[in-house]
C-alpha cells in the first residue's frame, strides 16, 4: 500500500501506516486529533492554500511516520481541494480487441459486524484503445478529481495529472504490445495521439502524415491519396505550374525540419488566390509564419474572412496583407481573433452593412472588426448594474500607482472592451452570475490592464490587444492580490 491512511468509523480513529502498523485511539483529550481533524476539512484550508496532509498526535510505533491521507476527505468531502502527495497504481488488461489501462488506490477499511481491517481497491479511471483507435477514458470518482496535488512548487488539478500518466502508461503498453497494424513502427513513435491515427488509418504509412498540422480537416483525403506525392498535389489544388510546385515542395521541407507541416495554408491559398505570380509569393513566405498560420482557426471560418476582406480589397493587397504577419504573438492572436469573429452569422451581417474600409494590416483590421463585434453583443444584451459582496468592493484600492476598480455595469464593461481592445464585454454574464470577477487597473486615471478572478485566482492578467503584462506589472498584481484582496476575502469569512 502506497499511502499511509487516516479513517475514522464508528467513532475509532484508525491509522494504518504504510509500513503496515495499525493503529486504533478511541478516546481523545482537548486539542484533540478529532478538532485538528476537522479544521483541515473547513474551506479555509482551500482559500489559504494549506496542504491538506493530516499530522496525528502519536507518530507510528514501528516507522515514525506522521503523516497521514485523510480517506473521507480525500475521496468524499468536496470542501478539502489541496494534498500534498497522493500515490495510486496501474494495471493493464491486454486481449484481442483493446488495451486496457485502469488507474486504482488501494484504500484500507474496516467491516462494521467484525470489526476486522481489509483492503479495497477503489476505480478511479479506465483508459481503453481498441484495435481500430478509437480511444475512451472514464473516470470513475468525480469528487476526487476536483482536487488538486503538489508538483513541484504548484498545485495541478488531479484529473489532469491522472489523464497524462494514464495516456503514458498505455503508450507503453501499446509499444510494448503492438499488432498488425503497427508493427512496422517498430517502436519508433512514442506518441500516443500518432499511434492512434496509425490505428485508425492502416493504410497511411508515411511517417511524415504524423507531424502535420491540422489533419483532422485532411484525413478523408490523406485516406484516399495515401502518398505524399499526391496529398501535396491536392493541397495545392492540383495547379500545374511547376513553379509553384517547387516552391510549395521546398517549404514543406523547411517546414518539417522545424516540426511540422501545416497544409491549412497550402490548401487555403491555391484556393483563395487566382494569379499565379501572386500565389507564388504567397506559398514562398517565411516557413516559421507559414508553420503557425491559420493553427487555431476553422476552415470555415477562415474562408468566411478571406471572402469578406476580397469583397473590399484587391488580391495584390491581400497577399500584402498574409506577408505582413510577423512571428510575433500578438499578430498571431489578432489574426485568429480576427478570423474567429466570423463564425457568428449576426457578425457577418453586421459587417456587410457597417464595416468601415481601412489600412490592411492585422492590427487595424482586428480593431474596426472588434469594434462592430462589440456592437452586435452590446445590442443583445441590455444594461445591467452589476452587484458585489463588501470584500470586493473593499478591494477597490490603489497600491503602488495602480488603481484596482470593478466596472459599474455592461455600459461601462463594454466601453473598457473598447479601450483596451479586447473581448471584455463577453464577460457580462460570468459577472453576473458571480462565476467571475474583472477589476479594471486604471494608472493615472487611465485603464491600462484588466484581470480575471475565478475562484478567487487570478486567472488573467492583460494589457491592451491582450498583451502580457511584464514581470515587473505582474509583481504588482499578485502584491495586490495577497495584501488586499485575499485578506478581505478572509475576513469576511470570519
Amino acid at each position: 500500500m502506497e499511502n499511509s491512511w487516516y479513517l475514522k468509523k464508528e467513532g475509532v480513529h484508525h491509522f494504518f501506516c504504510k509500513c503496515g502498523e495499525h493503529k486504533k485511539l478511541e478516546a481523545l483529550e482537548e486539542n484533540n486529533i478529532e478538532t485538528e481533524i476537522d479544521k483541515f476539512n473547513r474551506e479555509e484550508i482551500e482559500l489559504r492554500g494549506i496542504p491538506n496532509l493530516y499530522h496525528p498526535d502519536n507518530a507510528c510505533a514501528v516507522c515514525n511516520n506522521e503523516k497521514y491521507l485523510d480517506k473521507n476527505s480525500l475521496l468524499f468531502d468536496d470542501r478539502t481541494r489541496y494534498w500534498s502527495e497522493i500515490k495510486w497504481q496501474y494495471e493493464t488488461l491486454i486481449d484481442d480487441e483493446k488495451w486496457k489501462v485502469r488507474a486504482f488506490l488501494k484504500v484500507p477499511n474496516v467491516e462494521s459486524d467484525s470489526k476486522k481491517s481489509f483492503i479495497e481497491t477503489i476505480e478511479l479511471a479506465t483508459c481503453t484503445v481498441y484495435k481500430d483507435g478509437k480511444k475512451s477514458l472514464e473516470q470513475k470518482k468525480n469528487d476526487f478529481f476536483k482536487k488538486s496535488m503538489l508538483v513541484g512548487d504548484k498545485y495541478v488539478r488531479i484529473d489532469r495529472i491522472l489523464k497524462e500518466k494514464i495516456s503514458e502508461h498505455m503508450l507503453n503498453s501499446i509499444v510494448n504490445n503492438p499488432n498488425r497494424r503497427i508493427e512496422w513502427l517498430n517502436k519508433k513513435e512514442k506518441n500516443l495521439e500518432n499511434i492512434l491515427f496509425f490505428l485508425e488509418n492502416p493504410s497511411i504509412r508515411s511517417q511524415d502524415m504524423v507531424q502535420w498540422k491540422n489533419r483532422i480537416y485532411f484525413l478523408e483525403t490523406m485516406r484516399r491519396e495515401k502518398t505524399l506525392e499526391n496529398c501535396l498535389a491536392y493541397f495545392l489544388n492540383y495547379r500545374e505550374e511547376k513553379s509553384l510546385a517547387k516552391i510549395q515542395f521546398a517549404s514543406y521541407q523547411n517546414m518539417m525540419e522545424l516540426g511540422g507541416y501545416n497544409p491549412m495554408v497550402d490548401y487555403v491559398f491555391s484556393r483563395t488566390i487566382t494569379d499565379m505570380n501572386h500565389l507564388r509569393k504567397a506559398l514562398g513566405m517565411n516557413v516559421e509564419i507559414k508553420q503557425r498560420l491559420f493553427d487555431e482557426s476553422r476552415i470555415e471560418d477562415i474562408y468566411h474572412f478571406i471572402d469578406f476582406l476580397k469583397q473590399r480589397y484587391e488580391e495584390k493587397h491581400l497577399v500584402r496583407f498574409w506577408l505582413s504577419i510577423t512571428l510575433n504573438d500578438l499578430a498571431h492572436y489578432l489574426l485568429n481573433d480576427s478570423i474567429s469573429l466570423f463564425r457568428n452569422e449576426d457578425m457577418r451581417d453586421e459587417l456587410n452593412i457597417r464595416f468601415e474600409k481601412t489600412r490592411l494590416n492585422i492590427r487595424d483590421i482586428h480593431d474596426e472588426l472588434s469594434k462592430h463585434s462589440r456592437r452586435v453583443k452590446k445590442l443583445k444584451i441590455k444594461n445591467e448594474v452589476f452587484s458585489y459582496t463588501n470584500y470586493l468592493i473593499e478591494s477597490k484600492v490603489s497600491l503602488e500607482n495602480i488603481f484596482y476598480e470593478l466596472p459599474v455595469d455592461t455600459q461601462e464593461l463594454y466601453e473598457w472592451g473598447g479601450i483596451l481592445h479586447n473581448c471584455l464585454f463577453s464577460y457580462a454574464d460570468n459577472i453576473s452570475r458571480g462565476s467571475s470577477i474583472i477589476y479594471g487597473l486604471f494608472v493615472e486615471n487611465t485603464l491600462c490592464y484588466a484581470i480575471e478572478i475565478y475562484n478567487h485566482k487570478i486567472i488573467q492578467a492583460s494589457a491592451s490587444f491582450n498583451r502580457s503584462l511584464s514581470k515587473e506589472e505582474k509583481e504588482k498584481v499578485e502584491k495586490w492580490h495577497k495584501e488586499v484582496y485575499l485578506k478581505n476575502l478572509m475576513k469576511a469569512f470570519n
